[in-house]
């Protein structure tokens, strides 16, 4: 697809020539929600297309580091990822039948996607081995061109972890990391002095007279 800027006022202002899609043409093979009612249309539906997919991962975990080189490592499983999905929204693709801008189609979409509102997560595919289920949390857009409608937008996801641990997490006692180059540390033994603390004596002070 190549978009014109405005040439002297000419025609092209705002508008947009679509390469249709053919063998030489295919695209990327991220799909969201592929086969669903709530399916992403892709550009000729939704006047909007994905130019970046982010991904983090992470896992959930501890360090003890106690006075000698003991270092202790406690593993409760993988923590919630991140998926971040950038693209630009277009004012029209000549394809459409109506004029509603790429911008709003998708608003519309992630409203009608968003964790507030959609129980089950949401299916992004980055390739045929790859799909990451997510709760779609956030919506960004702002404008990189104001003459041509376009718009740059971001969803922001909340990966589930994959369930594909074979034994439990390393939980406490945790596991020991050998520390070959630290040498051992021998503490010595410090003879504290038994100090008597005297028990506080309280004043017993006398009850008001009745009237």
């Amino acid at each position: 697809m190549i978009v014109f800027a405005d040439a002297g006022g000419t025609e092209n202002r705002g508008r947009a020539v679509v390469l249709y899609h053919g063998e030489s043409t295919a695209g990327s093979l991220l799909q969201v929600n592929q086969g669903k009612e709530s399916e992403w249309g892709g550009f000729n539906q939704m006047k909007a297309i994905f130019t970046r997919v982010g991904v983090s991962e992470m896992g959930s975990y501890q360090f003890l580091h106690t006075l000698g080189r003991d270092i202790y490592l406690y593993v409760f499983g993988d923590r919630i990822g991140e998926l971040t999905l950038t693209g630009i929204a277009f004012y029209d693709n000549c394809i459409a039948a109506n004029t509603k801008t790429g911008i709003s189609r998708v608003i519309d979409w992630y409203r009608q996607n968003r964790v507030a509102k959609r129980a089950s997560p949401v299916e992004v595919t980055i390739d045929p081995d790859t799909t990451f289920e997510a709760y779609l949390l956030s919506m960004r857009g702002q404008t990189v061109n104001t003459a041509q409608r376009m718009y740059q937008f971001s969803l922001t996801m909340a990966v589930i972890p994959p369930d594909d641990l074979d034994e439990p997490p390393l939980a406490p006692p945790g596991v020991l990391i050998p520390d070959i180059d630290s040498p051992d540390i021998d503490l010595p033994d410090i003879d504290l002095p038994d100090v008597d603390f005297p028990e506080p004596e309280v004043p017993i002070l006398p009850l008001p007279a009745t009237p």
